[in-house]
């Protein structure tokens, strides 16, 4: 079965999830995480067909610390979620990219 789901549906999925994400004692060093949508074109990527690219800034919480495995797991469960919503089917052309930013306040 395939569900289709429009923009803005993933935008507000996306918000709530992250928003709920950074409660996760695992998360706590996390103050938020802003999502922005632009596309390939707009980066000034050379590649065939313009795509979205969701990208993630993670921000950290004033005074805390964040380690490598820290950073790992926040970019393994962004690219879960990602995933789970733009499924790679042909490596070579993927419907949708992301990339993800670190800062700290």
């Amino acid at each position: 079965m395939k569900i289709i789901i429009t923009e803005n549906q993933v935008d507000k999925f996306l918000r709530k999830y992250f928003s709920k994400l950074i409660n996760y004692p695992e998360f706590e060093w996390v103050d938020k995480i802003d999502i922005n949508k632009t596309t390939t074109n707009e980066l000034g990527w050379v590649i065939a067909d313009e795509k979205p690219l969701y990208w993630f800034t993670v921000y950290v919480k004033p005074g805390h610390s964040f380690s490598e495995e820290d950073e790992n797991n926040i970019y393994n469960e962004i690219g879960r979620i990602h995933n789970m919503l733009f499924p790679v089917i042909d490596s070579s052309n993927p419907e949708s990219y992301f990339s993800i930013d670190f800062t700290v306040e």
